[in-house]
């Protein structure tokens, strides 16, 4: 064992003993940390696995369109969506679908699976909450580029927003294809209030993709992500 007087004289042995000490410390915060993890999403699942069984009537293992309407009616304090919101979350979260650019996807055909419950909530509130109030996103961009309130933004109100969002920056027509094949989820050709988030996404992507190339770097991956 190291005395005291050993190790006032010797600041190495000191030194050492600190880190060791350390080490044990960071190990256990470390294991602690996996732990809550670990608790959080064992909690999670049993949660999802509560509002699916719940949510599935018929026992079928999947969530249908009627039943997934009363998810959302139930995440919206009673008010159903619409059939546009209730498509856009179909596609974004329902499994075994495939949409051809320029095609409607035939969606009374998709299913909720329990993998996928998670995503449709995701994607729901992230939609809510890019319109909540006056101050969102959603509502600020949609009151200045869609001034007839239509709900929609046509490719010209599409490109102004984009270019705005850019500090004027141009943005082309293979920018706007760009953005719209990988936004235009619904596939009407323009972007829905739903839609937005996919769009701004699509359109930074687009960005770094071109900084990519200009630089010579490898082209980054063409599947953009929901904004949160």
């Amino acid at each position: 064992p190291v005395s005291p007087g050993s190790v006032r004289d010797n600041p190495h042995a000191a030194d050492a003993k600190a880190m060791t000490a350390a080490a044990v410390v960071a190990q256990r915060v470390a294991e602690i940390r996996d732990e809550a993890e670990t608790q959080a999403l064992e909690q999670r699942n049993a949660t999802v696995k509560e509002i699916f069984e719940r949510l599935d009537d018929n026992g079928s293992g999947s969530l249908d369109r009627t039943e997934v309407r009363s998810l959302l009616t139930q995440l919206n304090k009673g008010v159903q969506p619409t059939e546009e919101e209730l498509t856009f979350v179909m596609k974004m979260a329902g499994e075994g679908t495939s949409i051809a650019p320029g095609q409607r996807a035939e969606t009374r055909s998709l299913e909720i699976g329990k993998d996928n419950l998670m995503a449709a909530v995701t994607c729901w509130r992230v939609y809510q909450s890019s319109f909540a109030d006056e101050k969102s996103m959603g509502v600020i961009l949609f009151k200045k580029f869609d001034p007839e309130e239509t709900g929609y933004l046509e490719r010209d109100q599409l490109q102004a927003m984009l270019s705005d969002l850019s500090g004027g920056q141009d943005v082309t027509e293979d920018d706007l294809d760009f953005v719209i094949d990988q936004a235009d989820v619904l596939q009407d050709g323009k972007i829905s209030k739903m839609e937005l988030n996919q769009a701004i996404a699509a359109w930074y992507q687009r960005q770094t993709m071109l900084q990519s190339e200009e630089l010579g770097e490898p082209k980054v991956n063409s599947h953009c992500c929901v904004l949160s």
